[in-house]
């Protein structure tokens, strides 16, 4: 029976062939050229290494060659292939990814559909943002290349229409939805060829766009009496967006009781929440406005104070 190599390799110092002539092996054969170090196989030196300090053994050369084939292989689409020992550690396909850039050069079957962007609190009627990325077991992105089809927990909701991605993809696609259902909605993304690669939105808030709030804009630092100026008031919503939908009626007071003040106005959707307007103060000093919906008082907004000088 012949003894292992790494037990003939690391007997006591007495034992060890003398160290051959530069160009020769210590099995007699030619000597192979040196190789760069790889970081990926070239092992710490220890103490039963069995040559010089440093040396790999001849059992580290084996793995090292069983481990470069394996590689090659699932580089070549071979995938799944595993060492000898069956660590999923030493996987070759993960080594080949760490060693080649783009998403496209992963082998890796796809394991997972994830929203790599998650859509936002939004109002509805406005288009929400967001992107699905594959990823394979390792959470590497994957070559995906798959047909995707999105349902909502709104039914009222506009969806992207289904979608094929491509290996220019590289493996992330961006869309949006549209909710039109106020509350707290989601939406999920399915394979149509696999269901198991399927994901759901974190749930995403759903304002209804009702004006919640009136805002002075545009207002001068100064004015002169008798002198008019112009500012705009917008209606906002929840997310203090523009609320394009206002048509409510507003009314204009003042601390200046001599004040020019504007009409009663109500908004059209032509407005797109947003009006201009103008006012004259007539008494110096520091005044305000004040615009209030005629419907709803809670809607109401004063102006930061104006200094008015003669």
């Amino acid at each position: 029976m012949r003894p292992d190599d790494d037990d003939v390799l690391s007997s006591p110092p007495a034992a060890r062939p003398e160290r051959p002539a530069a160009g020769r092996s210590v099995h007699g054969d030619p000597a192979d050229p040196a190789e760069p170090a790889n970081p990926l196989t070239q092992p710490a030196s220890s103490g039963n290494s069995g040559g010089a300090a440093g040396a790999p053994s001849r059992r580290h050369f084996l793995k090292t060659a069983l481990l470069a084939s394996a590689a090659t292989a699932g580089a070549a689409g071979a995938g799944g292939v595993l060492l000898s020992n069956g660590s999923p550690h030493l996987h070759p396909l993960r080594l080949v990814r760490s060693a080649v850039s783009g998403a496209c050069q992963n082998p890796s079957p796809t394991a997972v559909l994830t929203f790599s962007v998650q859509p936002g609190e939004i109002v509805a009627g406005n288009p929400d943002a967001f992107t699905i990325t594959a990823r394979d077991a390792f959470g590497d992105i994957s070559c995906y290349t798959g047909t995707v089809h999105f349902t909502s927990s709104d039914p009222s909701a506009i969806l992207p229409a289904d979608v094929t991605y491509t290996l220019g993809d590289a493996g992330s696609h961006g869309f949006s939805v549209t909710f039109n259902t106020p509350g707290t909605q989601t939406v999920t993304v399915t394979d149509t060829s696999n269901p198991v690669l399927t994901a759901t939105s974190t749930p995403v808030t759903v304002h209804d766009g009702t004006p919640v709030a009136l805002k002075f804009s545009g207002l001068p630092p100064g004015a002169s009496v008798g002198a008019a100026f112009g500012f705009t008031v917008m209606a906002l919503d929840a997310l203090n967006n523009i609320a394009p939908t206002y048509t409510g009626t507003v009314h204009f007071t003042s601390s200046d009781p001599s004040a020019i003040l504007p009409a009663d106005v109500t908004y059209t959707l032509g407005d797109a929440g947003s009006h201009g307007f103008s006012a004259t103060f007539n008494t110096p000093g520091t005044q305000t406005l004040t615009v209030t919906d005629t419907s709803n008082p809670l809607l109401t907004a004063i102006s930061a104070p104006i200094p008015v000088t003669p």
